[in-house]
């Protein structure tokens, strides 16, 4: 789940929609079941169409967009903007100097406590130039306790391509292959071999953003999870995203 908060006071936020309005996901997302693996084709979808298909039970096609504006935000075509996102919020200006950012930061932290069913692995985008905002980041960094949420301030399109590349590994679910459950062992043992799986799942989806080929993201998986089957099919998942986001990077 990725909730991506705009401020579309800033012109990072307006950038945002032109770079959301081209971007494809790709037309094959992996899903697990305990029994067997298996491939689940789709037809190429924008971004919007998973906004639109928002559902918790559907990780394959899960985003919440949330636009902040006033009234010096840009008028051009924001009423075809404002239907695009999940909710929308005006902050009616009273004097008070960046009214807007106090808003939104305070929405984030009613989402990441309130009782909207938040999972525990969501992703929350500041989308904005403002780096006033990489404080709240710092601060729900620190104070997340044991969640798996994660937070970002997204300013260019580089950070736009890496947030969206995130979204498609999480989709790929790389998790799965790392931990297929045993319902005969140990709870502290699953438990222990679950955080282990996750802190591969983290390793592998930061190097795949630091390295600069192919051979060196297997060699690095390899390191990872080991020279077995797991590497492999890690490896053939990812490989071909890999190549999208160099192409990106070039």
């Amino acid at each position: 789940m990725a909730t991506y908060l705009i401020d579309y006071e800033n012109p990072a936020g307006q950038m945002f929609f032109d770079f959301a309005d081209g971007y494809r996901f790709p037309n094959c997302c992996r899903i697990t079941d305990f029994v067997k693996e298996r491939y689940h084709k789709k037809p190429c979808i924008t971004f919007w169409e998973t906004v639109s298909r928002n559902d918790w039970r559907q990780p394959c096609a899960c985003n919440n967009v949330i636009l902040f504006f006033s009234k010096n935000s840009p008028q051009t075509n924001l009423d075809e903007i404002k239907a695009k996102c999940t909710d929308c919020f005006e902050y009616i200006p009273n004097g008070v100097k960046n009214g807007l950012d106090f808003q939104l930061t305070t929405y984030l932290g009613n989402l990441i406590n309130g009782d909207c069913g938040i999972p525990t692995d969501s992703r929350f985008y500041i989308v904005s130039g403002d780096k006033g905002f990489g404080s709240a980041i710092r601060f729900w960094e620190v104070n997340r306790n044991s969640s798996r949420l994660s937070f970002a301030l997204l300013s260019n399109i580089d950070d736009f391509w890496k947030a969206f590349i995130t979204e498609e590994l999480d989709w790929l679910n790389i998790y799965s292959l790392l931990y297929i459950p045993d319902f005969e062992e140990r709870l502290d043992h699953a438990a222990d071999r679950q955080n282990r799986a996750l802190r591969q799942c983290t390793e592998i989806i930061t190097t795949f953003f630091q390295l600069p080929n192919k051979q060196l993201l297997h060699d690095e998986i390899q390191r990872i999870v080991g020279n077995g089957e797991e590497c492999k099919k890690i490896y053939r998942l990812v490989r071909s995203l890999f190549d999208r986001y160099q192409n990106v990077r070039e």
